[in-house]
């Protein structure tokens, strides 16, 4: 009986969609700027790092598809079939950017697909929710 209320529970529990806290995405967003920023800035000096990099970038990039679709994140080996069912020219692109092997055309298909699913490719305006103060008198 408790291992099948454990199961009822865990089943209830991954039923619920994640929200997306739009707060949450904002800094995502930021983050996954910057280090697209910092890709190109390796590029030119040191092309094995900016790969690195953008080794780093990706599965993020993937994470901020799912939370911002309000889905929850699949297992690692699960992504790109999965990010696939989501959205799938993100996918597409993705697997072309890891295949590419110049690092110029990785960079121009990372910065089309950060164009799709941020919004952004370069720093954008933070919009920050003004956060109470209280006076010190």
């Amino acid at each position: 009986p408790i291992v099948q209320t454990l199961r009822n529970e865990a089943a209830n529990w991954l039923a619920m969609m994640p929200a997306a806290d739009e707060e949450r995405l904002r800094w995502l967003r930021y983050l996954l700027v910057d280090q697209a920023n910092n890709i190109r800035d390796a590029a030119v000096a040191d092309p094995t790092l900016a790969r690195l990099l953008l080794g780093e970038l990706l599965p993020h990039l993937a994470t901020y598809c799912f939370l911002a679709a309000g889905r929850h994140v699949p297992r690692h080996k699960d992504v790109l079939a999965e990010l696939a069912r989501l959205d799938g020219p993100a996918a597409v692109a993705m697997r072309a950017i890891v295949e590419a092997t110049d690092i110029g055309v990785a960079l121009t298909l990372t910065e089309a697909l950060m164009q799709r699913v941020v919004g952004s490719t370069t720093f954008f305006t933070w919009d920050m929710i003004p956060e109470a103060t209280t006076s010190v008198d």
